[in-house]
């Protein structure tokens, strides 16, 4: 048996990895906390303005958005003349949950009337549409924007159609055939 230099060379790295313990992954130490805003996003309550568009046309207003509920007023108007003329308003309100990072879900109910519209100088008055509905907003982080995507699962739409200047009511159920897209500047 040999038991020169490289013997003793060789048995000193044996038992220096024999004796060395051993660390896993799982022991590896936390990195530092990091300094990140986003990571820590919480909707303490604001006001906002809003731009969207929605089945039927373009509308602005102003939105309240806080952590777990939401509530925001859409308005939408045009004037022809005195016999042709419309405001539509939009109330949305409902309770929101955070998804992750500055993104949230939100549900509710949504109703719009039209107060003092006419066609062919016939009220439009009794016309209203009313529904729940589902909602996904994405803030972009280090920005008061906010995107807003809704559908209205299910929505009872009282609707007065003029023909000949005579009105007519008109009842209809729509199932997802309504929703809309809007974006936010949240003060």
């Amino acid at each position: 048996m040999r038991t020169g230099p490289s013997f003793f060379v060789a048995s000193i790295v044996v038992l220096a990895a024999v004796s060395t313990p051993c660390r896993s992954w799982a022991e590896a130490p936390a990195p530092p906390p990091v300094n990140d805003p986003k990571a820590n996003f919480h909707e303490t309550g604001r006001l906002g303005v809003i731009g969207a568009i929605t089945e039927d046309g373009w509308k602005g207003g102003v939105v309240f958005e806080h952590e777990y509920f939401e509530a925001q007023l859409l308005a939408h108007g045009d004037y022809i003349n005195k016999h042709n003329h419309d405001l539509r308003l939009t109330y949305k309100a409902g309770g929101r949950t955070p998804l992750g990072t500055l993104n949230y879900l939100a549900f509710g109910l949504e109703f719009g009337h039209h107060p003092g519209g006419r066609e062919d100088g016939v009220s439009l008055s009794h016309d209203y549409f009313l529904g729940p509905y589902i909602s996904l907003q994405r803030y972009f982080a280090a920005t008061p924007v906010m995107l807003n995507l809704w559908v209205n699962p299910v929505q009872y739409d009282h609707e007065i159609d003029v023909e000949n200047g005579a009105a007519r009511v008109n009842v209809t159920w729509h199932i997802f055939q309504t929703g809309g897209f809007g974006i936010a500047y949240i003060f």
